[in-house]
Order: C-alpha cells, then sequence, then structure tokens
C-alpha cells in the first residue's frame, strides 16, 4: 500500500488487526503511540518502523510543509480487519 499525506494530513487514531512494515519514501512523517499521545518520534526519507498491531492504538500526520510518502506492508490473519478506527486515547491532542 503507498500512501501519500499532504501537509497536515493524518491517519487518525487506529489499531490494525496484524502488524504493519512502514517505509517512509519522502518527507517526515510523525508517529504518535497511545502510551505517550503527545510526544511524536519522527520518521523521514529511507527510514521505516514496524506497528506491532493487534489493537496497538497509533496515528501518524505530516507535520511538515510538503507531501509524504509512505509504502506500508500489512501482515495479517486470515479475516482481520487492515484498520480499525479508534478513539483518540486519554490526553491526546486534538489533531
Amino acid at each position: 500500500q503507498e500512501i501519500v499525506f499532504a501537509p497536515g494530513g493524518t491517519t487518525g487514531w487506529h489499531s490494525h488487526g496484524g502488524f504493519a512494515l512502514a517505509t517512509i519514501v519522502s518527507g517526515t512523517l510523525t508517529l504518535y503511540d497511545e502510551e505517550a499521545p503527545c510526544t511524536g518520534e519522527e520518521f523521514s526519507a529511507g527510514t521505516s518502523f514496524m506497528d506491532p498491531g493487534f489493537g496497538h492504538v497509533h496515528m501518524a500526520k505530516n507535520n511538515g510543509d510538503t507531501p509524504v510518502t509512505v509504502r506500508v506492508l500489512n501482515v495479517l490473519p486470515a479475516g482481520a480487519p487492515v484498520r480499525a478506527d479508534e478513539p483518540a486515547p486519554p490526553g491526546a491532542d486534538a489533531y
């Protein structure tokens, strides 16, 4: 899957039914985690991260002023959802 985030674009808070491997192709993407919802970790072009899935709530956002392109490989058990929308965790800033 290839996803392009416009400046200010976000995935919204969500989880996956299995794990996901993401590689940043261009730009910088900030990943927010349910455990520290206001502290993002930045990933720039050429870097990758893994989301453990199975109910782990997170959100990605393009905080920059240029588009961000990400390629994602989802590894899911049969019948598991690729994505499930989730409510923002307590303490999360409004994005």
